[in-house]
């Protein structure tokens, strides 16, 4: 009897991933792709292994399809989700006209560096829908879906903090040449910060994006986010060893507002012992920028830990 399988929701989760593997034979192309590319001991005869494979994958739409069409071999028929056939048929066929699948593809195109850069940590926010991150990336809500169905996978594991910081370092170091893909680079700046803080107005000042406010705030609060974000920048850059002012340039601004403050406190005190430069700006960034709840402290690890093994 014919198991079909069904995505409920309108983006790619853990749950539907592990009904895919399941059905998948052990030499299944996406299974064979897979291999080459991994950090870590793969056993292709082992289920755990495999489904280990594909959790961890943030692109496991995305190379599924790819790695079945590049074979010539047809999808198993029991995946009838929409977005992967239509991937799928795609691929076979470039000059289908399905813009929309074709606008996502574009996306992990390397000329569209920068859009992606915003997309992928505005999609790891705790605090932003999917259509509002559409509109800030000037993107169709459906292109947004298609792309993290595909290529980015953590709107259903966005409380899996292992997971999104293991797609968080993985993602800012992939595809690196020189310093134009080093950890300091702005893509990798954005990530850490979206995974640190998970607000999506802290991305959008760190990266420059200006928006209109959705409601009117009073001008010291306007000034409080701006400053909050500024901060938020900067300490993450300067955390990464970033001190220049092309790799960081929040800093400037914030090592400003940081003299500004301190003068106004030793107008009646003297100083003894100044702080060091990255102790005046993580005293202030912690003064600015509440703690977030202690179910989000997990550290981004310089170091990606091997995926923990999976129930099936």
């Amino acid at each position: 009897m014919k198991v079909v399988l069904w995505k409920i929701l309108d983006f790619m989760t853990a749950e539907y991933i592990r009904q895919i593997v399941e059905i998948l034979p052990s030499d299944s192309p996406y299974f064979q792709s897979g291999v080459s590319g991994q950090l870590h001991p793969f056993d292709i005869s082992s289920p755990v292994d495999r489904l280990d494979l594909a959790l961890s994958d943030p692109q496991f739409g995305g190379n599924l399809v790819k790695a079945y069409a590049a074979s010539g071999l047809p999808l198993p028929t029991d995946i009838e989700e929409s977005v992967l056939l239509r991937a799928y048929n795609f691929l076979l066929n470039p000059n289908a006209r399905d813009l929309n699948m074709a606008l996502a593809f574009q996306i992990v195109l390397p000329e569209s560096m920068a859009q992606r850069d915003l997309l992928r940590p505005l999609l790891i926010c705790r605090d932003i829908s999917l259509r509002r991150v559409a509109e800030l990336c000037s993107l169709n809500p459906e292109v947004v879906s298609i792309f993290e169905t595909l290529f980015w996978n953590c709107l259903d594991r966005k409380q899996e903090r292992p997971y999104i910081a293991r797609i968080c370092q993985r993602s800012g170091l992939a595809g690196a040449t020189g310093a134009e893909r080093d950890r300091d680079d702005l893509g990798s700046q954005l990530l850490r910060i979206a995974f640190h803080d998970g607000r999506a107005n802290f991305v959008l000042v760190a990266a420059g994006v200006v928006t209109a406010p959705q409601e009117k705030l009073p001008t010291n609060k306007l000034y409080d986010q701006i400053i909050r974000g500024t901060f938020a920048s900067a300490a993450v850059g300067l955390a990464a060893g970033s001190v220049s002012k092309s790799s960081n340039p929040a800093l400037e601004l914030a090592l400003r507002i940081i003299a500004a403050r301190k003068k106004q406190k030793m107008t009646d005190q003297k100083v003894s012992k100044l702080p060091g430069l990255g102790e005046s700006l993580i005293s202030s960034f912690n003064e600015v920028v509440p703690s977030c709840e202690s179910a989000d402290q997990s550290e981004f690890p310089d170091v990606l830990p091997p995926p923990p093994n999976q129930k099936t």
